[in-house]
């Protein structure tokens, strides 16, 4: 649960500065499918892309920032 709080405060920090920099005031989200009900070995695989895409998405926001 502390991951999701902590990227939906990213995503809440980047909406401010996304609405106030560039007057974009809608960001659909998308969290992905739910894990419950997966194998260990699922779950630690969906995380694992779940990070790699974050990196990614920094990496752009720090270039833009």
């Amino acid at each position: 649960h502390n991951t999701t709080k902590t990227t939906r405060g990213l995503i809440s920090n980047l909406t401010c500065l996304l609405c106030k920099n560039y007057n974009v005031f809608q960001v659909d989200v998308s969290y992905g499918e739910s894990s419950k009900g997966k194998s260990t070995f699922k779950k630690k695989q969906q995380g694992c892309q779940v990070l790699r895409k974050y990196v990614q998405v920094i990496a752009q926001a720090a270039r833009i920032l």
